[in-house]
């Protein structure tokens, strides 16, 4: 994935940043090698226009400064780490929170070896990755189900719009999923529909 640099922080496709103060999304940048330059494409979140603008590699004092989804500027070399901490400033909403079990056994029976960061890229497609339906992906370790790994744990935020059906649902075998299906499942969650089509894992009350 192509990246570049102002003031020494990454910032690359799909990251929000401030342009000269204002809030934009960057929805590519493009090495141009003839030239040693970036051609980056920008929208203004707030009229949604478009603009590109050519820069040198790795430069700095364009204007550039890297924000989380909730508009605060970002340390340098982290994702979303805000430079200034706000203790009373609310967590993002989340329609549904998805805990991946990235422990030892369910993590080598993926051909991933960061699946957290995969499904968040896939939410950044389909846009669910922020606003009202928002899908929230959280590692956990061991959720003491090693022999149904891959092991997804799904939380609906029923105190919002979270859909109770499939709050507590346990997925298995999730990293024999190919794209197309982890597609499915996001859409599945955000249109509030029983998961019925995917595996499930039974649980007993053992006396």
């Amino acid at each position: 994935m192509c990246g570049f640099y102002d003031d020494e922080q990454k910032i690359k496709k799909g990251d929000s940043a401030l342009y000269n103060g204002k809030a934009i999304n960057i929805l590519s940048a493009t090495h141009i090698k003839e030239n040693k330059t970036m051609d980056i494409v920008i929208q203004y979140l707030d009229t949604k226009e478009e603009q590109t603008i050519n820069i040198p590699y790795k430069t700095s004092g364009f204007g550039f400064v890297k924000t989380n989804i909730m508009g605060s500027q970002v340390v340098e070399g982290y994702e979303c780490k805000p430079k200034v901490l706000d203790p009373n400033k609310p967590i993002m909403h989340y329609k549904t929170l998805i805990y991946v079990c990235e422990d030892e056994r369910c993590k080598s029976a993926s051909k991933c070896q960061d699946k957290a960061k995969e499904l968040r890229e896939i939410l950044k497609e389909l846009n669910l990755e922020k606003g009202a339906n928002r899908i929230k992906i959280s590692r956990s370790l061991c959720q003491g189900a090693c022999r149904f790994r891959q092991v997804m744990q799904i939380n609906e935020n029923t105190k919002a719009n979270g859909y109770e059906p499939n709050n507590g649902v346990w997925l298995k075998n999730t990293h024999k999923f190919s794209y197309e299906q982890y597609l499915e499942l996001f859409e599945t969650l955000a249109s509030n529909k029983p998961l019925d089509k995917f595996k499930q894992i039974n649980m007993k009350v053992y006396e």
